[in-house]
């Protein structure tokens, strides 16, 4: 099974997302989310004293409320070199948490295959847009009136017995 993103990148927008002794991945990410879409960076960083061979990255498993296109990577990274790829996820639905994207890589170095799978912390969160609300009371409360003012009905008391016999129904 894949490897969960470090939960810090489920809240920031950069950080390591995998690193072994041979290979180090990192992540930024930026989400537009009147697009719906992110769009992440990877960097693969070679810390072998070989160069990576048949190197090749695939994202997969978006799931059924996103698309995922990728940007070709090189196939080979020098010894202490990077390469970097572009992924764009387009939700085109209501994407679920469950369905974190899949980086798949696989490279040869010094005649050792290698094999890391590890998921994207790419989320719902990564589709809401902000509210414009200010941190303080009036502009909560000037901004949460409109929207449970809709929600709230009023009802007419009701006399004892007819409450009375509602309750005796029950």
């Amino acid at each position: 099974a894949p490897a969960a993103p470090p939960r810090a990148l489920l809240a920031s927008p950069k950080g390591v997302l995998y690193e072994d002794a041979s290979i180090q991945i990192g992540v930024m990410r930026e989400s537009r989310p009147t697009e719906l879409q992110t769009r992440v960076l990877l960097v693969y960083g070679n810390k072998t004293a070989f160069p990576m061979t048949g190197f090749v990255a695939t994202v997969t498993g978006a799931g059924a409320g996103a698309s995922v296109r990728t940007q070709p990577v090189a196939d080979s990274i020098d010894a202490g070199q990077q390469a970097r790829q572009g992924v764009i996820v387009q939700a085109s639905g209501a994407p679920r948490l469950s369905d974190l994207p899949v980086l798949t890589v696989s490279f040869s170095a010094n005649s050792a295959s290698a094999t890391v799978a590890v998921r994207l912390p790419v989320h719902v969160g990564c589709y809401l847009a902000a509210s414009g609300i200010q941190p303080d009371a009036a502009s909560f409360f000037a901004a949460w009136k409109p929207i449970t003012a809709q929600f709230q009905h009023v009802f007419k008391p009701a006399d004892v017995g007819t409450c009375a016999a509602h309750v005796g129904r029950l």
